[in-house]
């Protein structure tokens, strides 16, 4: 299986076990705190899947690319070891529990899970 399936297989992943109404990485919790802190200055928001897997939400896929896209899958294996992109999204880099977690069954490479063109979503 190529490495590009097993990256967006594992970032899907990560995507849907993180699905939540309030982000880990800008909980809202300490608004107005002890500190005075107000939000988290880093966070830009959420990645979303379009923003993981590349796909420009403008195009219109035509029904020849949705039969081919149909015609070519293959099942989903993901192998103990094998090398997948971490992303948690929200945060700058994947947290320390999340990373452990992963590294028991595969190697890892961090990526950031900040988005790049959206700001802050009210």
């Amino acid at each position: 299986m190529s490495k590009v399936l097993s990256l967006t297989i594992l970032a899907c992943l990560a995507l849907v076990a993180g699905c939540s109404t309030r982000s880990i990485s800008d909980s809202g919790y300490d608004s107005g705190g002890y500190y005075g802190r107000t939000s988290n200055a880093f966070y830009r928001g959420e990645l979303s899947e379009f923003d993981v897997l590349g796909i420009d939400q403008g195009a219109k896929p035509s029904d020849e690319d949705i039969a081919r896209a149909l015609s070519t899958r293959q099942p989903l294996s993901l192998k103990r070891g094998s090398t997948i992109m971490l992303i948690q999204s929200g945060a700058l880099m994947p947290d320390d529990p999340m990373t452990k977690a992963f590294e028991k069954y595969y190697s890892i490479v961090s990526f950031t899970g900040i988005p790049t063109e959206r700001a802050k979503n009210p």
